[in-house]
């Protein structure tokens, strides 16, 4: 019995394929089960892609273990394969997704020594590594790579093991995945308790003091709520378990991401339009069909009200719910309502979760524990046995397209999965996707409205600030001063409000006014960015930093400065203007710790600041009642990017962060800074119009053959040399466009030309219909393409 077996790596999954003879002890395994394989002379995780009756190649190794709690469902298989196909990707790397790694686990390679003392011959380095391992006994690899660093340790092993010196095993390790648990403490019988503390409460007070303590708490206490009380008890308790008056016990811990604090919340009074919206929604559950659904409806609509009266509906129908929010950020934030909704049904999946965390809500979702799962796109891929609804909120949004190895599009994931388990696909945005938006005209997607915000409330009133004429008085301003004044009023009044940049840092670059000079990354085609609290300078698509230089490294001059405006530096204007306002910043850089942004979300929320100022993670689906005053500071950031998206961007960015005003009782303002007020998206942004922005956009793709009029992929090759990413992208140009019905266009450099290091160039695949591109790329053998090709079918960044 043979099998093709796809292996994984601690970095991913190889393009291949590779053939194995499966043992006896394994019959019966599926496509799915994980196996453990040798490769190049390691052992490696793999999953069973599919049987075959004979071996394809003439040498065949045999699978040597099995993972069998790691296998993968049928069903996922099956999900696995199709992806695979839909994107182009290699079908390991498919199969990794369907697993999160605690659960899936690694393998650590041990070493041993086979002798009792060193040969002679064997000496140096490799003679130091033996004597250690003589010593130690059996002990990992990465333990070796620490003491004796990483190249001296492979060679050392490699003539070890040529002379037959050491013995190798791996095993497979599940870092986080081990069940935790907490000591709880109990009286064992509480009469012979009461009886001890009379007598020994002069001899022993102490110990009858906490005796006593646990009587009175009359069920398990763990020990650190002991601890708390009685904060020298550490000592006393384990003479009280030795005397068998207390019992001590192991009780599961489940592990839970930090959240807001919440309560139970009723559900609201539904508008009229929102009634239609369940109602049709309801009808999907109960009668078990397939049904694609466009929420479209403006900010503060009730869309949210919407998802979670259909999830109400598929829990009573005996089903469940996956609901995708596009960033771990909004995830958080949404945790929130649907906890107070929910309560322990809920389960919540992201990458920002430990390894433990992650693992304890799989478990409960695969136990029928949790029956709403709530995350970003890699929630998709939960264990949830029976759903009634998918559900993607800001469906418009790039982030649920994968930026790695496969590069699929939840959406996409979701409409497989919906149509397989004949269930309703709910989409909502107030600026969904033109494709989307386009699907819904042509009778594709059914289309759903809430045209008015909830309670009748109205829009926030635009006001628009044309730095073209404060410019042309020579003046200088980041905020003008129609927002200072109305910062300044809205203070004053008790309201609280956003500030948005999609900037950060404190200037965007660093130029020396003398000789020009501008300070670039090293490893990217790009400057770099000026950090004021460290003064450093340094660059965000790579992570390099530097110290901010003082005089010019060109020309030794001293006029050097940063330029351009990031959030630290609207930070530090606002404290200017109102040095008694309350000022919160909420960018990359004051979120990048573990529970970072629910600290700074949960202190807006109780207003323990009057202004957070913030970049894109602060303009889509917050909900603050107390936010009267939106400010934009550069509302032409992004719009001419290379990008044919970039309007599209620009004005679905502005249109939610405009959307974050006024959603209490109260009115809001927006006021928007922009240099090019008459651009179309910025006109649409500034009416809340999303027909008009789309009736131009639509018009600008049809002419241009542009998705949703065409289909595209995207090939990007990088090198750490310049002719050799040039030479490979022109032959696998040359090699594609000899097919008739798909369009080459390039190739050339990438607008990031280097990054990271490495080089990059691309071309792109234009055809009217989705399946010429696949089968061009297929016809190529893409799939097998080394890591330093990357191909993106339907891609949604082109940089």
């Amino acid at each position: 019995m043979y099998a093709r077996v796809a292996i994984l790596t601690e970095r991913g999954a190889l393009t291949e394929t590779y053939t194995y003879e499966i043992p006896e002890q394994f019959a019966g395994v599926r496509p799915g089960a994980c196996l453990l394989v040798p490769f190049q002379n390691l052992v490696r995780i793999g999953y069973l892609v599919e049987m075959l009756p004979e071996p394809d190649v003439p040498r065949v190794r045999a699978a040597i273990g099995r993972v069998e709690t790691a296998d993968i469902p049928d069903e996922r298989v099956e999900l696995a394969r199709w992806m695979a196909q839909h994107w182009c990707a290699p079908v390991g790397s498919c199969l990794r997704l369907m697993m999160p790694p605690a659960l899936r686990g690694r393998i650590q390679r041990r070493v041993r020594a086979i002798c009792e003392h060193r040969p002679e011959g064997v000496r140096g380095a490799t003679a130091e590594l033996l004597d250690y391992l003589i010593a130690s006994g059996p002990i990992s690899v990465a333990a070796l790579a620490r003491k004796f660093g990483r190249d001296g340790t492979h060679r050392a092993l490699t003539s070890l093991r040529k002379h037959g010196l050491i013995a190798e095993e791996a095993e497979i390790l599940y870092p986080g995945s081990t069940p935790k648990a907490e000591r709880v403490y109990s009286v064992r019988n509480p009469v012979t308790a009461k009886r001890w503390i009379e007598a020994n409460r002069s001899r022993r007070p102490a110990q009858a003091a906490l005796l006593t303590y646990l009587l009175e708490i009359g069920t398990s206490v763990s020990r650190a709520e002991i601890l708390s009380q009685q904060p020298s008890a550490a000592s006393r308790l384990a003479p009280l378990v030795e005397t068998g008056l207390v019992q001590e016990e192991l009780r599961p811990v489940l592990r839970r991401p930090a959240e807001e604090a919440v309560g139970s919340q009723s559900p609201f009074a539904l508008t009229p339009d929102q009634a239609k919206a369940v109602a049709r929604l309801e009808t999907s559950i109960r009668e078990g069909c397939f049904r694609e659904i466009l929420l479209f409806g403006v900010t503060a609509s009730g869309k949210t009200e919407v998802y979670t009266r259909a999830i109400e509906a598929a829990l009573l129908a005996g089903h469940g719910a996956i609901v995708l929010m596009p960033e771990i950020a909004l995830t958080v934030h949404a945790v929130a309502h649907f906890r107070g909704r929910f309560g322990e049904t809920l389960a919540v999946l992201h990458s920002r979760l430990s390894s433990g965390e992650r693992a304890d809500e799989w478990r409960r979702i695969e136990r029928g524990e949790a029956r709403v799962v709530l995350g970003p796109r890699s929630a998709v891929f939960a264990p949830l046995a029976d759903p009634g609804i998918f559900i993607i909120d800001e469906e418009h949004e790039p982030a649920f397209k994968q930026d790695g190895d496969p590069r699929y599009h939840a959406r996409d994931v979701c409409r497989w999965l919906a149509e397989r388990h004949k269930v309703p696909l709910l989409l909502g945005s107030a600026t969904p996707a033109v494709e989307t938006f386009r699907r819904a005209e042509l009778g594709q997607v059914d289309l759903c409205e809430l045209p008015g915000r909830v309670d009748s409330r109205p829009v926030p009133k635009v006001q628009v600030v044309d730095m073209r004429e404060i410019a042309r008085k020579g003046v200088l301003q980041i905020l003008s001063d129609p927002l200072k004044e109305e910062l300044l009023r809205n203070h004053r009044e008790g309201g609280q409000a956003i500030v948005f940049l999609n900037r950060r840092a404190y200037g965007t670059f660093v130029l020396c006014r003398e000789c020009g000079y501008v300070c670039v990354c090293p490893n990217c085609a790009v400057s770099t960015k000026h950090h004021r609290e460290d003064q450093t300078v340094r660059c965000h698509h790579c992570g390099w930093r530097g110290p901010a230089p003082l005089q010019c490294p060109s020309c030794q001059g001293t006029k050097i400065a940063s330029f351009g405006v990031g959030t630290q530096r609207v930070e530090e204007e606002l404290r200017n203007l109102l040095p008694a306002a309350r000022i919160l910043r909420m960018d990359r850089d004051t979120t990048g710790s573990k529970d970072a942004f629910v600290s700074l979300i949960g202190r807006f929320r109780r207003h323990e600041a009057d202004i957070l100022i913030g970049t894109q993670m602060v303009a889509k689906g917050l909900d603050f009642p107390g936010v009267l005053l939106v400010g934009v500071v550069n509302a032409d950031t992004g719009l001419h990017m290379p990008d044919f998206r970039a309007a599209e961007r620009g004005f679905q960015l502005l249109t939610q962060v405009a959307g974050r005003a006024g959603r209490g009782p109260r009115a809001g303002l927006v006021v928007l800074q922009t240099f090019q007020p008459e651009h179309y998206a910025i006109a649409a942004a500034v009416k809340q119009d999303y027909r008009a922005f789309y009736e131009q956009e639509i018009r600008f793709r049809q002419e241009l053959g542009w998705p949703p009029f065409g289909a595209i992929a995207r090939v990007l090759v990088q090198d750490s040399s310049y002719d050799r990413c040039r030479n490979r992208c022109r032959e696998l140009a040359g090699k594609l466009e000899r097919h008739p019905g798909v369009e080459v266009i390039g190739p050339s450099a990438a607008p990031l030309e280097r990054l990271k290091g490495r080089y990059r160039w691309h071309l792109l695949l234009r055809s009217h219909d989705r399946e010429s591109i696949l089968g061009v790329l297929e016809s190529a053998g893409a799939r097998a393409w080394k890591q330093d090709v990357q191909v993106d079918v339907d891609p949604v960044n082109l940089m």
